[in-house]
């Protein structure tokens, strides 16, 4: 098994915004908003996060992808990841955009800097629990209730 190790300090920002660069335009909306999913291992988070992102246009802040963009040059150990996650969720948000966060908040160091984040830039947030046991249920769900859950989302001015 290979050895995990730490990534420099001086190297976290850099990753960070090789990260930032990877993720996709979205519309800027006139209030953004988080959407934190909580859920076991393999209960769906990815799945549901990458649907928000590709349905809603939001941002998607994936631990798994930060994960592959480090394996580039080396493993590194998850104190790394959870430190560049927390610098482009901050950056989106000081650009007013909307995140679906691929980490598992149910985390309680997650949850605390998502907390102070969006405290920070007055943006709501969205806690979505999700279920592994109705994991096809919610997909389902999903599916046919976009429409309703944008509908939503632009009745109180999140999206456009």
């Amino acid at each position: 098994m290979k050895k995990l190790t730490k990534l420099p300090e001086n190297k976290i920002q850099e990753f960070a915004d090789e990260y930032y660069s990877r993720i996709n335009e979205n519309k800027i909306s006139p209030k953004s908003f988080v959407i934190c999913l909580v859920g076991q291992v393999k209960s769906g988070k990815t799945t549901i996060a990458e649907f928000f992102e590709t349905e809603l246009d939001l941002a998607h802040v994936s631990n798994d992808e930060i994960r592959k963009l480090l394996r580039i040059e080396n493993s590194f150990s998850t104190e790394t990841y959870s430190k560049i996650m927390p610098i482009v969720l901050e950056r989106l948000l000081s650009e007013h955009r909307s995140v679906v966060y691929g980490s598992n908040c149910a985390r309680r160091e997650t949850r605390e800097f998502v907390e102070a984040l969006t405290e920070k830039y007055n943006t709501p947030i969205i806690w979505i629990h999700i279920n592994p046991v109705l994991k096809n249920i919610w997909m389902i769900f999903l599916i046919f209730q976009t429409s309703y859950l944008v509908t939503k989302l632009i009745h109180h001015n999140l999206i456009l």
